[in-house]
């Protein structure tokens, strides 16, 4: 059994931490948003939110699935949240089965401060983002040509249009800070919104790549381990928000795409709830 690095504990056995990969019922207060966005897992479309949860003694994040309205500074009684580790932090995702009632309040909690989130400037050192591809029934398609009327899944056994496939990014930025090279990775919201592309938009790996690397600085603003908003830091690349010239031909270009199939194992724990 695998206990991970929190005492924010298990509401029916309170000298209990939270035990990896289990489902428990906990009682937690919300202190802080992170983000909430519309994002794509699997080739599915999900609403995702970020929050911080707090108990007496200890502060977690906490994933939510779907629609969820919570209130910042509210307690709430979790019953069957899923417990997740992501870069050996514990995490909290909801999942079909779990259910949320807000209750009154159960004294104090850990407080958040702004304190608690770090912003750090890196110099980008180098870059790699997959193109996922997924058939509407949410099949991986290993091929894509974005300028055909048809593409064949097989899993399906038929071919689909492709102009109702689903694309989805995933990659990461490696930055240099004080000396010390860190690997960034992000999801298909974090890359669309940082190069400004559209929710359907579909490009190819090469421009991605390239789009980035035009770019001298990052700059990512984390808490603890989980990355809550990157931009660009430079001044001369990122004064205008259209691709360079090079960029843009590649983006309107044969857009087919041979994928290697593997992915980020810390980014996909946060999805592991769904």
């Amino acid at each position: 059994m695998t206990y991970l690095h929190s005492s924010l504990a298990n509401s029916s056995t309170p000298a209990e931490p939270l035990l990896a990969f289990s489902e428990v019922t906990v009682n937690i207060k919300m202190v802080h948003a992170l983000e909430e966005k519309e994002t794509v897992v699997r080739g599915q479309r999900v609403r995702r939110k970020s929050v911080v949860a707090a108990d007496a003694n200890d502060l977690l994040l906490f994933t939510l699935w779907g629609q969820h309205d919570l209130m910042q500074g509210s307690w709430y009684k979790l019953e069957n949240v899923s417990v997740r580790q992501f870069k050996a932090m514990a995490t909290l995702s909801t999942t079909v089965q779990t259910t949320i009632s807000q209750m009154e309040d159960c004294g104090a909690a850990k407080e958040f401060t702004d304190a608690d989130l770090q912003i750090v400037v890196g110099e980008i050192v180098d870059a790699e983002v997959k193109v996922e591809h997924f058939c509407p029934k949410h099949h991986l398609v290993q091929t894509v040509n974005a300028s055909t009327l048809m593409t064949r899944c097989n899993e399906c056994k038929a071919f689909c249009k492709t102009a109702k496939t689903t694309v989805e990014f995933r990659g990461h930025v490696s930055v240099m800070v004080k000396s010390t090279q860190q690997k960034i990775y992000l999801d298909d919201v974090q890359i669309r919104d940082l190069l400004k592309l559209k929710a359907d938009e579909s490009v190819d790996s090469h421009s991605l790549v390239a789009d980035i690397l035009v770019h001298d600085e990052m700059c990512i603003q984390t808490w603890r381990e989980f990355v809550a908003k990157v931009t660009f830091n430079d001044q001369s690349a990122s004064s205008s928000s259209e691709p360079s010239d090079a960029v843009a031909d590649r983006r309107t270009g044969d857009s087919s795409v041979e994928l290697e199939g593997e992915e980020a194992e810390d980014l996909d724990a946060l999805f592991e709830g769904l």
